[in-house]
């Protein structure tokens, strides 16, 4: 039904026992399962099914996206307690699950990276300070940095 076009008899048929009214009636339950009504299927413009059936592929592709990635979450989150089933394992402990939802997009992957950049920025910015801080703390503690042999503390 997907795709099909709807024809004449060929001449090898003979046109008394093609009915198209048979035809559509025969066709009208699939459309009412893709979410057709009645009067959009008896009334309504009759390329509104190629819509409907369009529309049908298009949320067969998404509902197996989505399982797929349901699945993808399924396998990471046993795959992060696969260590701790085994027991002469080395490392028994589990792993960390994930942090965020998978980057299924282009933008939400660009997100994502953002994010992580500024946190790097941010954990540099704050590893500076403390260096500073311990830097300004020691040269209070001893003369210009110097131990009392000479030498910098590190």
């Amino acid at each position: 039904m997907d795709g099909e076009q709807i024809s004449s008899p060929s001449e090898d048929e003979d046109e008394s026992s093609f009915s198209y009214k048979k035809f559509f009636d025969e066709q009208f339950p699939y459309y009412l399962f893709l979410g057709m009504t009645y009067n959009e299927y008896w009334r309504m413009d009759c390329e509104l099914v190629r819509a409907y059936r369009k529309a049908y592929k298009y949320k067969q592709e998404y509902d197996n996206s989505q399982l797929w990635l349901q699945g993808l979450y399924v396998y990471r989150a046993m795959e992060a307690q696969r260590p701790g089933w085994a027991f002469m394992s080395k490392h028994p402990k589990p792993e960390k699950y994930l942090e965020r939802p998978i980057a299924i997009t282009k933008e939400i992957e660009a997100q994502y990276r953002a994010e992580d950049t500024q946190k790097m920025a941010e954990q540099f910015r704050a590893a500076f300070h403390r260096r500073n801080q311990n830097l300004a703390s020691q040269e209070e503690g001893g003369e210009n940095g110097r131990s009392e042999t000479g030498s910098i503390i590190d």
